[in-house]
C-alpha cells in the first residue's frame, strides 16, 4: 500500500518477531534537519573511526524499553561525495548484512534521491483511445492495451532509477531498489533509455571504539548519486535505518521517493554544465560527476510534444517505448589561456566571467575540427557553423539541406546571430556559399532546375550580415563544395 512506511511493510511480514526490536532511525526528522549536511571536520580520515567527528553535533536518538542506548549520526560533504558517520551506543549491536537470529543487529540502510518532484509525460494512448481508435478491430484494441500495460510497467522501473536504497554492513553491500528494477528492463528498453547500471556500492569502513559500541564512516562517491534535475542541491533527501534481523520484508515501492525527508546542504553541492557554467533547461536532468561538470543532459518527451510533427502509429508499435528520452550533449572550445567558448546555446568564459546567451549553434564535427573562429581588428569574434550540408529521404525523394551560421560576439560580450542560412533543394539543383579569407563578404549561391544560376551576396556591417548584392544571372561557385554539377 502507498500509505505505508518500510518499517510498517517490515512489521506487516514479522510483527511478532520485530515490533520489540525494530529500530528506525529517520534523519529526516527535526534533530538533523536543523543540523543540516555541512562539510567534513577539517581532520577528517575515511577510516571507520568517528573521533574527529566529535566536536560536530549529531543526529542523536535515545532508545528506551527493551532496547536502550543511542545513536549519533553525522553527515558531511567531500569533494570525492557524501560522508556518513556514525556510532552506535546499542548493546549488544552488531551491523551484519544478513542475520537469521533475532539479536540486535542488522545493516545500515541508505536511501538517497537529488530529484526535485516531476511528472512524465503524458501516455499518448489510454484504455479509451484504445477503444475510441480501433474501430471495432478487436486486434488492434488488444494491441494497443498491451502496448498501455507495458509502458506502465516500464515507467515504474524507469522511476526507480530516480532513487537508490543501499544496505550495507561490514560483511557485504547490496543495492535493493533502483538496480533490480534496471535489471528488470529488457535489452532494447536499457539500449533506448542509455542509462549506466547502478551497481556502485559506498566505500565503507567499520570500526569498534574502545567502549565497545560500533562506528561506521561511508562515502557515496557523487558518480554513484541517482539523477537530479538542479544545479544547486542546497537540499537532498536522505533516510538512515536500522533495522535487526538483516531488513527483512519487502523493499518500498516507488511512491516512497515522494516521503524523503530533504535535508539542508551548506555549502551546496554545485555543478555545472561545462567550464562556461551554461543553465539547465526546465524539465531537464543529468547525472553527477566526480569533477561535478556536466557534459550531457536529458529530458523526456511524449510524441506529441515534442516540438516536431510526429506521426504516431495506431496501433503503436510493440518496441516503441513512452516516454521517449532525448539526449543533449554540451561542448567546449578552448579560445586561449583561460578563454572558452561553449555551446549547443552559445556561451563565453573568461577568467571568472561566464555569459550565457539564447543562442543556439552546432557543435564541432570532433575535437581535432573545432568551431572556425575568427577575431577582427576592432575585437568582433565571428563564430561560424558550416557551410555544412545533410541528406535525408522522404516518400516523395530525397532531399539535402545546407546551414550556415555565424554569430558575433562583441567585445562588451553581448552576442547576435549575424547570419543564417537555411536552404533545403530536391532533385538536380545545386547549391553553394563563397565566403572571403576576412570573412567579411559571403556569397551563396543557388541553381534553377533549368541549371542557371542565381548568387546573393552578404556583408558585415557592424556585427551583423546583410544583403548588399544580388545577381539572378551568376557565374557558378569557382569551387563546388557542397554540391556537384548534376546536369
Amino acid at each position: 500500500m502507498v500509505g505505508r512506511t518500510l518499517l510498517q511493510r517490515r512489521l506487516g511480514c514479522r510483527f511478532g518477531r520485530l515490533l520489540v526490536l525494530s529500530i528506525l532511525v529517520i534523519l529526516s526528522g527535526a534533530p538533523v534537519a536543523a543540523q543540516g549536511i555541512t562539510s567534513v571536520p577539517a581532520n577528517f580520515v575515511l577510516d571507520g573511526s568517528v573521533g574527529e567527528w566529535e566536536g560536530v553535533p549529531p543526529g542523536h536518538k535515545t532508545y528506551a524499553g527493551s532496547i536502550t542506548g543511542s545513536v549519533d549520526l553525522w553527515t558531511g560533504v567531500t569533494g570525492q561525495g557524501l560522508v556518513i558517520a556514525g556510532r552506535i551506543g546499542i548493546h549488544p549491536w552488531k551491523f551484519e548484512l544478513k542475520r537469521e537470529s533475532i539479536e540486535s543487529g542488522g545493516p545500515l540502510d541508505i536511501r538517497l534521491s537529488v530529484v526535485d518532484p516531476f511528472e512524465l509525460p503524458k501516455l499518448e494512448f489510454d484504455e479509451e483511445s484504445c477503444r475510441n481508435m480501433a474501430d471495432g478491430k478487436a486486434d488492434r484494441q488488444s494491441a494497443c492495451l498491451q502496448w498501455v500495460k507495458d509502458q506502465l510497467a516500464y515507467r515504474e522501473l524507469l522511476q526507480r532509477q530516480f532513487v537508490r536504497f543501499w544496505r550495507v554492513a561490514p560483511d557485504g553491500a547490496e543495492e535493493g531498489y533502483a538496480l533490480p528494477a534496471y535489471d528488470r528492463l529488457s535489452e532494447q528498453q536499457r539500449k533506448t533509455l542509455g542509462f549506466p547500471r547502478p551497481a556502485g556500492l559506498p566505500v565503507r569502513l567499520f570500526r569498534t571504539a574502545p567502549d565497545g559500541s560500533p562506528t561506521f564512516e561511508l562515502l557515496i562517491p557523487w558518480e554513484m548519486f541517482p539523477p537530479a534535475n538542479r544545479l544547486t542541491l542546497d537540499r537532498i533527501k536522505l533516510e538512515l535505518g536500522l533495522e535487526p534481523d538483516g531488513g527483512v520484508g519487502d523493499i518500498p515501492s516507488a511512491a516512497f521517493l515522494g516521503r524523503l525527508g530533504g535535508i539542508s546542504v551548506t555549502p551546496p553541492i554545485s555543478t555545472r554544465i561545462t567550464t562556461c557554467s551554461q543553465p539547465l533547461p526546465a524539465f531537464t536532468f543529468y547525472f553527477l560527476s566526480r569533477s561535478r561538470e556536466i557534459d550531457t543532459t536529458f529530458r523526456f518527451d511524449d510524441h506529441l510534444s515534442s516540438g516536431e510533427w510526429v506521426w504516431v502509429p495506431f496501433p503503436p508499435p510493440a518496441k516503441d517505448l513512452s516516454p521517449i528520452i532525448r539526449y543533449e550533449k554540451s561542448f567546449t572550445q578552448s579560445l586561449g589561456p583561460g578563454e572558452f567558448l561553449c555551446g549547443p546555446y552559445l556561451s563565453y568564459r573568461r577568467g571568472a566571467i561566464s555569459k550565457n546567451f539564447p543562442i543556439w549553434i552546432a557543435a564541432p564535427v570532433s575535437e581535432s575540427q573545432p568551431l572556425p573562429v575568427l577575431r577582427l581588428a576592432n575585437g568582433l569574434r565571428l563564430i561560424r557553423s558550416g557551410p555544412s550540408s545533410s541528406l535525408w529521404g522522404g516518400p516523395h525523394g530525397s532531399y539535402q539541406t545546407f546551414r550556415t551560421t555565424i554569430l558575433s560576439l562583441t567585445p562588451s560580450l553581448q552576442a547576435y546571430q549575424a547570419l543564417n542560412l537555411d536552404t533545403t533543394i530536391s532533385g538536380p539543383t545545386g547549391y553553394d556559399v563563397e565566403i572571403s579569407d576576412d570573412w567579411r563578404t559571403l556569397k551563396e549561391f543557388k541553381q534553377s532546375l533549368e541549371g542557371k544560376w542565381s548568387s546573393e551576396t552578404f556583408c558585415l556591417q557592424g556585427h551583423v550580415y546583410r544583403s548588399c548584392a544580388q545577381d539572378p544571372d551568376s557565374q557558378p561557385p569557382k569551387k563546388r563544395v557542397l554540391t556537384q554539377d548534376r546536369n
